[in-house]
C-alpha cells in the first residue's frame, strides 16, 4: 500500500489513494463557491503524486523499516 501519512492516533495508515480522493473532492467543494471544480479537484488529486516514486518511499524509511511521520 502506498502511504499519504505516518499512523495516527490508532495506529492506522492514511492510503495514498484514499487521501487524493479526499483531498481532491474537498478542493472541489471549495472552489464551487467561484466556478472552478476541475482545475481545483486534479490539483487535489495530484498534490502528493511524487509519493508514489521509489526514491520517496525509500527515504521515508528509517533503519527499522518503520515510516517516518511528516
Amino acid at each position: 500500500m502506498l502511504v499519504a501519512h505516518s499512523q495516527n492516533d490508532a495506529r492506522e495508515w492514511h492510503g495514498l489513494t484514499d487521501h487524493l480522493d479526499k483531498v481532491a473532492t474537498l478542493a472541489a467543494t471549495f472552489s464551487a463557491e467561484w466556478g472552478d471544480t476541475l482545475w481545483a479537484g486534479l490539483a487535489g488529486a495530484w498534490h502528493d503524486l511524487g509519493k508514489t516514486r521509489l526514491r520517496y518511499a525509500a527515504a521515508k524509511r528509517t533503519p527499522n523499516g518503520a515510516t517516518q511521520g511528516e
